[in-house]
């Protein structure tokens, strides 16, 4: 019904268009450096990974997520990746896995810390992190298979 877009020429926002016509059926504000989005069809909700953390600008958060039938309204968001992000203006490169497939859980990298965070979709924060990859600097990448579950990063 439509296609969503992340585009950042000067301010961070979310483009929505017609899919039949191509018209812009609207834009909408959302955290600094969009760069990722995902969509969870049973919580018809549009999630972005957003890579900046600029006090002021935008959104102070790391992943924002938008209602898919209603973009207009405001979820707040308050998943920062670095503890010091606010302080130092860190960025923080990375992907999201969210799926219908996992339920209200979903899960995010960091190019700059070894682990995956796990996600509470309903609550909109961290729950817990997975610590398993001390052999890495970072992990960035990550892809989902709904065929056998398995997250690969």
């Amino acid at each position: 019904k439509y296609v969503w877009a992340a585009v950042n020429r000067g301010k961070p926002m979310i483009d929505v268009f017609d899919i039949d016509s191509g018209a812009v059926i609207g834009s909408f504000n959302t955290c600094n450096g969009p760069e990722n989005l995902e969509y969870h069809a049973l919580r018809d909700e549009v999630w972005v990974r957003c890579s900046e953390v600029v006090e002021g600008v935008g959104e102070t958060t790391n992943l924002d997520v938008l209602s898919a039938s209603n973009p207009s309204g405001d979820i707040q968001m308050d998943v920062l990746l670095q503890e010091r992000a606010l302080e130092e203006g860190v960025s923080s490169d990375g992907y999201t896995v969210i799926d219908n497939s996992l339920g209200d859980v979903g899960y995010i990298t960091d190019s700059a810390l070894n682990h995956l965070f796990k996600l509470d979709l309903s609550q909109k924060n961290i729950i817990s992190t997975i610590e398993e990859f001390s052999d890495s600097n970072g992990l960035d990448v990550a892809v989902y298979s709904p065929v056998n579950k398995h997250i690969y990063v």
